[in-house]
């Protein structure tokens, strides 16, 4: 009897098991099928193309060329401060206690100097990052949102550039690494995309443009189907 009841209770898990299994198994063929109704729509992009032409990306790094401007003309100070200490002691006796205390001047503000370079070096580095990360951050949102308005299921970053390959062999191994092969003109959203940003980041823009600007994919060759 005991045997009977556990091939029973046996029996009853395997069927309760299958049937969650079944119903999950349902739920993921339901969600497949829902996936496969939307049909693929595929964009291309130019995040070289892009980044060169996107306002607020000029404006970032112009604003760190100005800083590694002024902090290099601080340095040539520096540098010019010690060549003329470098010809004032041509005049010195050698060994002489102004000689070894201007030699030691020398030495520390040279010291000091290309530890500042070193400094200002890893400084800019890090600035120079962010600058791309902020603007690479911007450029997603906006192809996210873009993607979300147009319906398109996939963009995949290539490049514009489709010159002539001829004979050189260097440009015929570039060609063969190229990930897009083909593609029709109203798959590249790189314009409209560029021109959202740029309205987005105009400071003297109207209010109506800086909120949900909607790119105009007619104006670039983009379809809407």
């Amino acid at each position: 009897m005991k045997k009977i009841i556990l091939s029973t209770s046996v029996v009853v898990c395997m069927i309760g098991l299958g049937l969650v299994l079944n119903n999950a198994w349902g739920q993921n063929a339901t969600k497949a099928a829902a996936t496969e109704a939307i049909p693929h729509k595929v964009g291309l992009i130019d995040m070289a193309f892009l980044f060169s032409k996107y306002t607020k990306f000029e404006a970032l790094r112009n604003d760190l060329k100005a800083e590694i401007e002024a902090a290099d003309g601080e340095l040539k100070g520096r540098l010019e401060k010690i060549k003329g200490l470098q010809a004032e002691m041509k005049e010195l006796v050698p060994n002489s206690p102004q000689f070894i205390a201007r030699e030691k001047q020398i030495t520390e503000l040279a010291g000091a100097a290309e530890a500042e370079r070193k400094n200002l070096q890893r400084r800019f580095m890090r600035e120079e990052t962010k600058v791309y990360q902020t603007v690479y951050r911007e450029v997603l949102d906006a192809v996210n949102k873009y993607a979300a308005i147009y319906k398109y299921t996939l963009i995949i970053r290539y490049s514009r550039d489709e010159a002539e390959v001829g004979d050189d062999p260097q440009k015929v191994m570039q060609a063969l690494q190229r990930q897009v092969v083909f593609n029709r003109k109203d798959d590249d959203i790189t314009e409209a995309v560029l021109n959202y940003l740029n309205k987005q980041y105009k400071p003297t823009a109207p209010a109506a443009t800086r909120g949900a600007a909607r790119p105009d994919p007619k104006k670039v060759g983009v379809s809407t189907n």
